[in-house]
């Protein structure tokens, strides 16, 4: 059954149908969320010579997440798996060349994850998980000097990582991870690439974050 389940959803995230075919496809998904994850982030980026932190360094960059889990073990078991699909963004990047400004930020849509905890019913049970997905810079602009033609370029990748955190009382977790993002052709909006506009960024980072989990399928009595 909840193979089935898994099935149904990669379906919905791999296709794109219109009309009753989307609503169904979506009423589909929804009705076997288990857990619904909403956390803050904060990144420091790693092997960058193109952007920075909002204070110049390479930490500081803050984001959001947003997640809908699928619980593929029952709570008895002694190592608890979970699915999920999320939308998460981070801002707060400045370019490292002072003669250029840039401003924008990134989006993840979707990142899918996979987590497995160890069930050691106590108050702290420690998990790990592995994510990937697609990764979007949508729309930066840049300028070399004030009053000077805004530019603008977008890009998109896939993104590996992994991270090790714990789960805690009262549905919170912590974790940290690292995020591998390379982005190896950026698409500007013009004819000719001006000097000292970047051709590729790298954007890996390691990541730390904390968050709430709420328990969607007790709530709507599907606890299983």
């Amino acid at each position: 059954m909840r193979l089935r389940t898994v099935f149904w959803i990669a379906i919905a995230v791999a296709s794109a149908p219109s009309g009753a075919q989307a609503q169904f496809g979506l009423e589909k998904v929804l009705s076997n969320v288990s857990v619904a994850n909403v956390n803050t982030q904060l990144s420091c980026l790693q092997h960058n010579d193109v952007v920075t932190g909002p204070s110049g360094g390479r930490c500081g960059l803050l984001g959001f997440g947003v997640e809908l889990g699928l619980d593929l073990t029952p709570d008895t078991a002694k190592y608890l798996a979970q699915f999920t699909l999320g939308y998460g963004q981070i801002q707060g990047f400045q370019s490292a060349n002072p003669k250029l400004d840039l401003h924008g930020m990134m989006r993840l849509a979707p990142e899918v994850s996979f987590y497995l905890t160890r069930n050691t019913k106590t108050w702290a049970m420690p998990y790990i998980g592995v994510h990937t997905g697609l990764v979007a810079l949508s729309n930066w602009q840049a300028y070399t000097a004030p009053g000077d033609t805004l530019y603008s370029f977008s890009a998109t990748t896939l993104q590996l990582g992994a991270t090790a955190g714990v789960s805690l009382p009262y549905h919170m977790y912590v974790d940290i991870g690292y995020r591998y993002r390379d982005f190896q052709s950026l698409d500007w909006h013009l004819t000719v690439l001006r000097p000292g506009f970047p051709k590729s960024i790298t954007m890996s980072a390691v990541q730390a974050t904390a968050g709430v989990q709420f328990d969607v399928a007790g709530l709507t009595g599907k606890k299983k």
